[in-house]
């Protein structure tokens, strides 16, 4: 906002930070990595946490808190049509696979978005900087050989494809879980929760158009749009520096006196 409360027009760097979080479309010749936005002058990003802290005076704009994941890895951005027709037949590049039924394909392809080695550790620096307490984390036992100070972590990103992935299972919840039972539908409305809050949270602002169809009396909607995205292969092909598997994962156990967060807010 203004002085006198009304809100100023973003500035461009501002603009070319709100898009990049939202996945917008835009020229190709624009942004074309994570890491380019912050190498742009007169705004200065620092390149630790390149989805960072905007202010837009004398307000806070926009919070975005630091990923160490971005200083990790790099994400590349591209063009990609995002192709959704209710018909799973129509997408042009043949039936997507996410969209099949139960099946030993299905569920690889499902897994490999979700699965593998992108489970990593983070300093206590990081952890403090994304605003955590490291009292209360989880540090990685001294045997697995990166020192002190050195926290378990996962990628948002990842749980929510997984949580994508366990809805599809309730859908089908006989063919996985032979019935509905109270554990997994308490999974799934967790998984539910967290979709929707993150779908708040990046709210996407591309636009639908209608047409009509073949066959069709009614209105219907065009779900196809062009958008500038994460190259998600580039995640699948990370390989993290300090990686822990979800073996290790699960055999940990507290150790003697470690401090713990209340049950009731887990």
């Amino acid at each position: 906002m203004d002085s006198r409360g009304h809100y100023a027009p973003l500035g461009k760097d501002e603009i070319e930070v709100e898009r990049l979080i939202s996945g917008e479309s835009r020229p190709s010749s624009s942004v074309s990595t994570l890491c380019e936005v912050t190498d742009s002058p007169p705004q200065k990003v620092s390149r630790l946490s390149t989805f960072s802290r905007i202010f837009h005076q004398p307000t806070l704009w926009l919070v975005v808190v630091d990923s160490p994941l971005l200083t990790r890895t790099k994400i590349d951005l591209h063009e990609q049509r995002i192709q959704t027709p209710l018909i799973n037949e129509h997408n042009v590049n043949g039936p997507s696979i996410y969209r099949e039924p139960p099946s030993p394909d299905v569920d690889n392809a499902w897994e490999r978005l979700h699965k593998g080695d992108r489970l990593f550790l983070v300093g206590e620096d990081e952890v403090r900087r994304i605003g955590k307490d490291p009292s209360v984390l989880i540090e990685a036992p001294l045997d697995w050989g990166y020192g002190v100070g050195q926290y378990l972590a996962a990628n948002q990103g990842q749980h929510d494809i997984h949580c994508l992935n366990k809805l599809r299972m309730w859908i089908y919840a006989e063919h996985y879980y032979g019935g509905r039972e109270a554990v997994r539908e308490i999974h799934a409305l967790h998984c539910l929760h967290t979709l929707v809050q993150t779908l708040q949270c990046r709210y996407s602002t591309d636009v639908y158009t209608a047409m009509w169809v073949e066959g069709f009396d009614a209105p219907v909607i065009d779900f196809n749009v062009t958008r500038k995205c994460m190259n998600y292969e580039n995640i699948l092909r990370w390989d993290p520096e300090k990686p822990y598997t979800e073996e290790q994962f699960l055999a940990l156990k507290p150790p003697s006196g470690q401090k713990r967060i209340p049950s009731d807010v887990y």
